[in-house]
């Protein structure tokens, strides 16, 4: 098969060429844009970009987020045993707080020298409410100190025997009215001694007089 034959007679003559380059001389070329149109499906995959960006970045957050919860709520949740003595006999108590009720939470079981008690003491109120799950009456207090300390005094009895006949308390008559209970003492004591009589408890000298109608507790 014979090679293909190429006319050079009709080559444009290098004369042409170097006349255009003299009628071009110094003009200037047109220079090129200085903006490109975006095309819209370049447009679109770049907003696609940025929303799988922004989803990745709200993911961790809120991965990070519930990985570090339960450290959080670990740090105001605490619980412990701590103990009681009275007359000799001893028992113990399971001592929760949580912190962001500022809540002391205290229950005992019922044992031959000890009644079974609910206590909540309630930061928040000011209010401490014992439940005697025995007799089925509440006694409530006004607490004085903040809720820093009654955790500190109430981790003292982990090592160190609480003791309730130090601390008599007298009960005052008659019980709260149930219609201004709830105000007062708030909804946490409120919900531990719901359908029982609830009377003021106060502070008294151990060695005070007493009369025969006086009713003194230890709790």
């Amino acid at each position: 098969m014979a090679p293909p034959q190429v006319d050079l007679s009709k080559k444009q003559p290098l004369e042409d060429v170097q006349g255009w380059a003299e009628q071009v001389g110094d003009e200037k070329l047109p220079s090129p844009p200085t903006s490109v149109k975006v095309e819209p499906a370049t447009k679109l995959k770049r907003r696609r970009c940025k929303i799988i960006i922004i989803g990745f970045v709200i993911g961790a957050i809120v991965a990070s987020a519930i990985t570090a919860a339960p450290f959080l709520i670990h740090r105001h949740h605490h619980h412990w045993r701590s103990h009681v003595e009275s007359d000799g006999h001893h028992a113990e108590e399971d001592v929760r707080t949580e912190g962001a009720k500022r809540v002391i939470y205290v229950a005992r079981n019922e044992t031959n020298h000890f009644f079974r008690l609910l206590a909540v003491l309630d930061y928040g109120t000011q209010m401490a409410g014992f439940k005697d799950c025995g007799r089925q009456r509440c006694y409530v207090d006004r607490l004085r100190e903040s809720y820093e300390d009654g955790c500190e005094r109430w981790r003292h009895y982990r090592n160190h025997n609480r003791l309730p006949k130090e601390h008599p308390l007298r009960v005052v008559t008659p019980p709260i009215d149930p219609a201004v209970f709830s105000y007062l003492a708030g909804e946490n004591i409120a919900s531990v001694c719901h359908g029982v009589p609830a009377y003021w408890v106060l502070d008294v000298p151990p060695d005070a007089p007493r009369g025969n109608d006086t009713e003194i507790i230890y709790l």
